[in-house]
């Protein structure tokens, strides 16, 4: 998971306008593990 973050976090660069969406994306992404944990 931590290289697929500095994999997005190369891409963005500097731009700090993309920082609230990559974290909306990572809190899904969270969710999204822990629904998939419950129904193991």
């Amino acid at each position: 998971m931590l290289h697929v973050a500095k994999m997005i976090e190369r891409r963005l660069g500097n731009d700090r306008r993309l920082i609230p969406q990559l974290l909306g994306v990572s809190a899904l992404a969270l969710l999204v593990g822990l629904a998939m944990a419950a129904l193991r």
